[in-house]
């Protein structure tokens, strides 16, 4: 019995420490969370008539309340162009953009996503997801029982078919998906070395180019957000337009890519 409850600690312990590592490597500053709190009331309308968030009409704006932030983090160059990422630093990159829980009734319904344009913070969509932190705590338990924890990130790049955790011990540096990446053959909550999920990136992307007939160096492209991106489906707020999508069927996702002769850096 005592082994038991040393176990049962130790177990809630990294956990702990597993959420103390994203909160304070990726917690939204307070300006973006105020910006969220203010523009979420414009979205009530949208919120309340899509059936895809199941809220119904809601005529308390005080039920729906906002969680903790995460700032987002792309799929870095040097891990699509070339797969030889091998440190966090090589492989996930900010995005400049945060992502927040809403919750209806203290229950998880959707999540936020917060971009900078015209010189302030602003909703840019909102997606329908009630399993959003569910996920991230799973993945963040995952990494915490590799002891991969001195650094987390929360990695989505819809672009590129990413969305998980990122984790270091200072030395090696893996990744948890908290859903299935279907181009990389990694089922959710399967740790990964982010050196082999690198290569996985590098020889997707390669393929996709050479399936849109393209030749010469590899670009990946990200268009304004033109989905709200974290959740099943949801709602954006249009803030500018597209790129086309010339690589057909390789990608269901809300942003777009094009992979083509290098005409400049991204």
């Amino acid at each position: 019995m005592t082994n038991r409850w040393w176990h049962l600690a130790l177990g809630a312990m990294l956990a702990a420490l597993a959420t103390a590592a994203v909160t304070a490597h990726a917690s939204a500053p307070p300006e973006v969370e105020q910006a969220v709190r203010n523009d979420l009331p414009q979205w009530i309308g949208p919120l309340s008539t899509d059936p895809h968030f199941g809220i119904g009409e809601l005529q308390d704006p005080s039920r729906l309340t906002v969680g903790e932030g995460l700032l987002v983090h792309h799929v870095a160059r040097t891990a699509w162009e070339r797969g030889t990422a091998t440190a966090l630093d090589d492989f996930a990159e900010p995005a400049g953009a945060y992502v927040f829980p809403i919750r209806l009734d203290r229950k998880p319904v959707a999540v936020a996503r917060v971009e900078q344009h015209g010189g302030r913070w602003t909703i840019v969509g909102i997606g329908a997801s009630r399993d959003f932190e569910a996920n991230l705590d799973q993945a963040r338990a995952t990494l915490a029982r590799a002891g991969m924890t001195a650094d987390i990130r929360y990695v989505s790049d819809e672009a590129l078919g990413v969305r998980g955790l990122a984790g270091s011990d200072g030395r090696r540096a893996v990744f948890v998906p908290t859903g299935e990446l279907v181009h990389h053959e990694l089922p959710p909550g399967q740790m990964i070395d982010v050196a082999e999920l690198s290569a996985r990136i590098h020889a997707f992307v390669a393929a996709a180019q050479a399936q849109a007939g393209q030749t010469g160096a590899m670009v990946v492209r990200r268009a304004p957000l033109s989905g709200a991106g974290e959740g099943n489906s949801g709602l954006t707020a249009g803030v500018g337009p597209a790129l086309a999508l010339l690589i057909a069927g390789c990608i269901a996702a809300a942003a777009v890519v094009l992979v083509a002769r290098r005409r400049s850096r991204v």
